[in-house]
């Protein structure tokens, strides 16, 4: 006798697919995340060399 298990052979569960309003905020903060990225390395490029130790 073989025992059969009923997921046997089906691939593992894989979460839904984000639709409609939870891809929109998860793009806005995807993009929000970006831009204070870019804004924290332009005021540190910025400001570094107004900080810098006299040499």
């Amino acid at each position: 006798m073989s025992t059969h298990h009923p997921s046997a052979g089906i691939s593992p569960h894989r979460p839904p697919a984000l639709t409609g309003r939870r891809a929109s905020t998860a793009l806005l903060v995807v993009l929000f995340a970006s831009f204070m990225d870019l804004l924290d390395v332009t005021i540190v490029t910025v400001a570094a060399p107004g900080i810098a130790p006299p040499t």
